[in-house]
């Protein structure tokens, strides 16, 4: 799926969303939060890798 195709997507269900429940977005939580120690530890659970060519 392209990205056009993907943001469309992404808009048209917030339309549904919004018609069946108008304050679902603001139930959902969004943040840009990051944790930094000095001990060089990292939270590898909500690292996300991404490509232009398939890894396989």
């Amino acid at each position: 799926m392209n990205f056009v195709n993907h943001v469309r997507r992404c808009v048209r269900a917030q339309e549904q969303l919004l018609q069946v429940d108008s304050n679902f977005l603001s139930l959902i939580l969004s943040t840009d939060e990051a944790t930094f120690t000095n001990s060089a530890s990292v939270n590898l659970h909500n690292i996300r890798y991404t490509s232009i060519k398939n890894p396989q």
